[in-house]
């Protein structure tokens, strides 16, 4: 039996640096493992996995646990999320680790793909779930080489692709996906031919009275710059309702203006959208 699991480098400002990894070891859960209800929010990750990987998957099959106030499994040098064959996931609690999307999705990923796929095919992690799910460090050298570039593509400025944000839910609050919303910066190529952006990079900019938030995400594959004629890349940003900004990914209720970044280009309309408690 296998278990797929998913490591942390610590902070890279607002947002935690993951990577994942893949071990061979008998099930069993780490020591301090409580099971947990997962936010309602989980279902609509689960439907995004199962859209980006076109694999389909019993999400009530799966039973999550969380090692309270652990910054790294027991048992590991500095693990986050594990996947076990036998539909258990587990997760470390400190800097609420249940509410980082994209490790969540991570090992969802994991869960659809069965056991029978070992490892981090590049095409699934990289390709097909980029910007759903985290796949950096281990998880890269895991998935094996990128491909060549498309000896077609011109090498263009960022400037030349169109960036667009959107959030979801309309109207976010504790009352709907138990107080989660996404945002989505989407990065346009409008040419009729491929292109490998010169900078690239997803970030954010969040703006509310008394607030201002920023965010950089380094290119961590070659493929995130590159794309085919007419191709859109997203990326997905996760934040969670709380009281007081604190850990990356939270939120407070007010009057945000949401504005996402592909490498030097921001959305030139970005909306605001009102937080409820």
């Amino acid at each position: 039996m296998k278990k797929r699991c998913t490591s942390t480098s610590g902070h890279l400002a607002l947002l935690l640096a993951l990577a994942a990894c893949d071990s061979p070891t008998a099930v069993q859960l780490p020591a301090g493992a409580v099971r947990f209800t997962p936010p309602s929010v989980y279902r609509q990750w689960w439907a995004l996995t199962e859209q980006c990987s076109g694999r389909q998957g019993s999400f009530d099959a799966i039973s999550w646990y969380v090692v309270p106030d652990a910054r790294t499994l027991p048992g590991t040098n500095r693990l986050n999320g594990l996947w076990y064959g036998t539909d258990q996931i587990v997760l470390t609690g400190a800097n609420d680790g249940i509410s980082a999307g994209d490790l969540v999705r991570h090992e969802m990923l994991h869960a659809l793909l069965g056991p029978g796929v070992n490892g981090h095919p590049r095409d699934m992690f990289v390709v097909r779930c980029a910007g759903v799910v985290v796949c950096v460090e281990e998880c890269l050298t895991d998935a094996g080489p990128a491909p060549p570039p498309d000896p077609a593509a011109r090498l263009e400025s960022d400037s030349t692709l169109e960036v667009t944000v959107d959030v979801v839910p309309d109207a976010p609050g504790s009352g709907t996906w138990d107080g989660y919303l996404m945002m989505t910066v989407h990065a346009h190529n409008p040419a009729p031919y491929p292109i490998v952006a010169r900078r690239g990079g997803f970030g954010y900019h969040l703006r509310a009275p008394g607030n201002d938030v920023w965010y950089a995400l380094p290119v961590a594959a070659p493929e995130e710059t590159r794309f085919a004629p007419g191709e859109t890349k997203n990326l997905i940003f996760d934040f969670h309702i709380v009281s007081q900004l604190g850990l990356a990914g939270n939120i407070v209720p007010g009057t945000w203006t949401f504005n996402g970044s592909y490498g030097a280009v921001w959305a030139p309309s970005p909306p605001t959208v009102t937080v409820s408690p």
